[in-house]
Protein backbone atom coordinates (compact mmCIF):
# COMPACT_ATOMS: atom_id res chain seq x y z
CA UNK A 1 0.00 0.00 0.00
CA UNK A 2 1.22 2.99 -0.78
CA UNK A 3 0.80 6.32 1.61
CA UNK A 4 0.64 9.64 0.20
CA UNK A 5 -0.09 12.80 1.99
CA UNK A 6 -1.90 12.95 5.64
CA UNK A 7 -5.14 15.38 6.46
CA UNK A 8 -5.35 16.85 10.00
CA UNK A 9 -8.18 15.55 11.56
CA UNK A 10 -8.80 15.96 15.28
CA UNK A 11 -5.20 17.15 15.79
CA UNK A 12 -4.03 14.21 14.50
CA UNK A 13 -2.81 13.53 11.15
CA UNK A 14 -3.71 10.40 9.60
CA UNK A 15 -2.24 8.97 6.30
CA UNK A 16 -4.40 8.59 3.40
CA UNK A 17 -3.64 5.76 1.03
CA UNK A 18 -4.18 6.32 -2.82
CA UNK A 19 -7.78 5.23 -2.89
CA UNK A 20 -9.04 6.99 -0.04
CA UNK A 21 -6.83 10.18 -1.13
CA UNK A 22 -8.60 9.73 -4.55
CA UNK A 23 -12.22 9.88 -2.55
CA UNK A 24 -10.93 12.74 -0.08
CA UNK A 25 -10.67 14.47 -3.14
CA UNK A 26 -14.05 13.84 -5.12
CA UNK A 27 -15.74 14.75 -1.89
CA UNK A 28 -14.27 17.98 -1.50
CA UNK A 29 -15.06 18.63 -5.52
CA UNK A 30 -18.83 18.23 -4.57
CA UNK A 31 -19.14 19.36 -0.87
CA UNK A 32 -18.36 22.93 -0.34
CA UNK A 33 -18.23 22.46 3.42
CA UNK A 34 -16.28 19.63 3.32
CA UNK A 35 -13.56 21.55 0.85
CA UNK A 36 -13.88 24.35 3.44
CA UNK A 37 -13.03 22.46 6.66
CA UNK A 38 -10.14 20.66 4.92
CA UNK A 39 -9.22 23.72 3.78
CA UNK A 40 -9.49 24.82 7.90
CA UNK A 41 -7.19 21.98 8.82
CA UNK A 42 -4.55 22.81 6.19
CA UNK A 43 -4.55 25.90 7.65
CA UNK A 44 -4.92 25.08 11.14
CA UNK A 45 -1.56 22.69 11.42
CA UNK A 46 0.01 25.95 9.36
CA UNK A 47 0.27 23.73 6.10
CA UNK A 48 0.93 24.90 2.12
CA UNK A 49 -1.50 26.52 0.23
CA UNK A 50 -2.16 24.17 -2.47
CA UNK A 51 -5.26 24.53 -4.77
CA UNK A 52 -4.39 22.42 -7.84
CA UNK A 53 -6.16 19.55 -7.23
CA UNK A 54 -9.56 22.33 -7.88
CA UNK A 55 -8.21 22.40 -11.76
CA UNK A 56 -7.34 19.04 -12.76
CA UNK A 57 -10.09 16.89 -10.40
CA UNK A 58 -13.32 19.10 -10.12
CA UNK A 59 -15.94 20.35 -12.48
CA UNK A 60 -15.10 23.73 -14.03
CA UNK A 61 -18.56 24.88 -13.50
CA UNK A 62 -17.95 24.46 -9.79
CA UNK A 63 -14.01 24.80 -9.65
CA UNK A 64 -14.36 28.49 -8.54
CA UNK A 65 -16.98 27.63 -5.68
CA UNK A 66 -14.83 24.86 -4.40
CA UNK A 67 -11.64 26.97 -4.55
CA UNK A 68 -13.31 30.28 -2.73
CA UNK A 69 -14.76 27.77 -0.11
CA UNK A 70 -10.99 25.95 0.75
CA UNK A 71 -9.42 29.14 0.36
CA UNK A 72 -12.12 30.70 3.14
CA UNK A 73 -11.08 27.60 5.45
CA UNK A 74 -7.52 27.71 5.00
CA UNK A 75 -7.48 31.32 5.72
CA UNK A 76 -10.19 30.55 8.95
CA UNK A 77 -7.27 28.09 10.04
CA UNK A 78 -4.20 30.00 9.67
CA UNK A 79 -6.05 32.71 12.24
CA UNK A 80 -6.56 29.81 14.82
CA UNK A 81 -3.36 28.35 14.49
CA UNK A 82 -0.64 27.94 17.37
CA UNK A 83 1.99 31.08 17.09
CA UNK A 84 5.64 28.64 16.97
CA UNK A 85 8.01 30.90 18.68
CA UNK A 86 11.94 29.55 19.25
CA UNK A 87 13.50 30.56 22.04
CA UNK A 88 16.91 30.89 22.77
CA UNK A 89 19.05 30.00 25.74
CA UNK A 90 21.98 29.65 26.76
CA UNK A 91 22.70 28.77 23.27
CA UNK A 92 19.46 25.64 23.43
CA UNK A 93 16.78 26.67 21.28
CA UNK A 94 13.25 25.74 22.36
CA UNK A 95 10.32 26.04 20.47
CA UNK A 96 7.38 26.98 22.28
CA UNK A 97 2.86 27.31 20.64
CA UNK A 98 1.00 29.65 21.99
CA UNK A 99 -0.78 26.78 23.67
CA UNK A 100 2.52 26.78 26.09
CA UNK A 101 1.00 29.84 28.00
CA UNK A 102 -2.94 28.75 27.44
CA UNK A 103 -5.68 26.47 28.98
CA UNK A 104 -5.53 22.97 27.81
CA UNK A 105 -8.25 19.78 27.84
CA UNK A 106 -5.36 16.92 26.98
CA UNK A 107 -1.36 16.99 26.86
CA UNK A 108 -1.25 17.18 22.89
CA UNK A 109 -2.81 20.82 23.09
CA UNK A 110 0.40 21.54 24.30
CA UNK A 111 3.75 21.62 22.99
CA UNK A 112 6.39 19.17 23.18
CA UNK A 113 8.05 17.84 26.05
CA UNK A 114 4.58 19.53 27.98
CA UNK A 115 1.90 18.17 30.27
CA UNK A 116 -1.26 19.21 30.67
CA UNK A 117 -2.37 19.09 34.19
CA UNK A 118 -5.12 21.31 35.98
CA UNK A 119 -6.49 23.19 32.43
CA UNK A 120 -2.67 24.78 32.01
CA UNK A 121 0.15 23.72 29.74
CA UNK A 122 3.33 22.58 32.01
CA UNK A 123 6.84 21.65 30.64
CA UNK A 124 9.81 23.34 30.45
CA UNK A 125 8.89 26.34 31.76
CA UNK A 126 10.28 29.85 31.49
CA UNK A 127 10.52 31.95 35.12
CA UNK A 128 7.02 32.48 35.98
CA UNK A 129 5.54 30.05 34.50
CA UNK A 130 2.78 27.54 35.43
CA UNK A 131 4.18 24.03 37.22
CA UNK A 132 3.57 21.40 39.85
CA UNK A 133 7.27 19.74 39.42
CA UNK A 134 10.47 21.09 39.67
CA UNK A 135 11.24 19.15 36.34
CA UNK A 136 8.23 21.05 34.93
CA UNK A 137 10.87 24.03 34.81
CA UNK A 138 14.11 24.66 32.57
CA UNK A 139 15.71 25.93 35.66
CA UNK A 140 14.68 22.72 37.64
CA UNK A 141 13.25 24.99 40.10
CA UNK A 142 9.06 25.32 40.76
CA UNK A 143 8.24 27.40 43.73
CA UNK A 144 5.43 24.96 45.02
CA UNK A 145 3.78 27.43 47.01
CA UNK A 146 2.51 29.61 44.17
CA UNK A 147 2.88 27.24 41.58
CA UNK A 148 5.51 29.16 38.92
CA UNK A 149 9.02 28.08 37.69
CA UNK A 150 11.72 29.85 39.21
Amino acid sequence: MRLVPCVLLFAACIPFNQEAQEAHVRRMCVDPNYAYETGYNQGLSRGGLDTSWVETRCAPERAESIRGSYHAGYHAGMVNAPLVVKHSVNGTYRTTTSASYSECTFSSDCGDGQSCRSGQCMGNGWTGEACWFSSDCLSDSCNYSTKTCN
